[in-house]
């Protein structure tokens, strides 16, 4: 079984192999060194590694050729901090330094080319400035909304944080454009009932919604403002600051727990 260290050895210098399958195979041949033999799964995986040294030294000069492809897609990639650009860098370092690409990763290429043609980046140019004359103030208001829940948190700091952020359309789609969204979009963009100084005082049915509130403004209050951020994707959700009579402490409260407030008739004195 000399001939299993003689293959080890060679595995474990072959330049085809990337770094970690070396280390693999050496382990394998410390592993034959010590126990002068190998498991059968051990022996399998001479076997193997040798055909993915052969598949990799056949592929190497389709890897070269690659090395200018992956510069145009480098140079398409708009947003550098997006996993395309990430990948593709990477696999131009490890071309650059020699090494050789699998299979899955010469195929996971071919599809960050296929995301970033001529076509694809001029479709997004197009997006980019449909975005930002037509559909950023949505996405702000939206984003806002899902910074007050658990979703889309991966995103929305995104969209707060960073001004010149452009979202891919599909995920502006999914986000912006489902039934919660539109509610939201909706109630910010409808007009108030109830302006800056009108009196309103809360609905009857508001005590179990919200009893702290309700207690606040059972005997009415003077609206102080109206919030543009919307916090629930519900009909009549537009948020007011109301000073409660009698109170030196606003409240916040939904256009749907309160209603116009009548002052109640005197009677007359008989």
């Amino acid at each position: 079984m000399a001939h299993l260290r003689i293959r080890l050895t060679a595995l474990v210098e072959n330049p085809y192999l990337p770094p970690a399958r070396r280390e693999f195979a050496e382990s394998l041949l410390t592993y034959y060194n010590q126990k002068k033999r190998l498991t059968a799964g051990r022996r399998q995986w001479v076997d193997r590694l040798e055909v993915m040294a052969i598949e990799n030294e056949a592929n190497k000069d389709k890897v070269n050729d690659l090395l200018p492809e992956i510069d145009t897609v480098l140079k398409r990639i708009i947003d550098h901090s997006s996993w395309d650009y990430g990948f593709a860098e990477s696999l131009k370092e490890q071309v650059e330094a020699g090494r050789t690409l699998s299979p899955r990763q010469i195929e996971l290429f071919s599809q960050i080319k296929e995301r970033n043609s001529e076509q694809a980046v001029a479709e997004h140019r197009s997006w980019v400035f449909e975005y930002r004359e037509n559909h950023r103030a949505d996405a702000m208001i939206v984003a806002k909304y899902y910074d007050r829940t658990p979703y889309w948190q991966q995103h929305v700091h995104r969209f707060l944080n960073n001004p010149e952020f452009v979202p891919a359309k599909n995920l502006f789609n999914k986000m912006c454009k489902n039934k919660y969204a539109q509610r939201i979009l909706e109630e910010s963009k409808r007009a108030p009932k109830y302006e800056a100084g009108a009196s309103v005082i809360v609905r009857g049915g508001s005590a179990s919604a919200d009893y702290r509130t309700y207690k606040k403004l059972v005997n009415g209050g003077v609206v102080l403002k109206v919030f543009e951020e919307i916090h629930t994707a519900a009909k009549g959700a537009k948020l007011y600051l109301v000073l409660p009579y009698g109170s030196a402490e606003p409240v916040e409260v939904e256009e749907r727990r309160i209603k116009k407030y009548r002052r109640p008739k005197k009677k007359k004195k008989s």
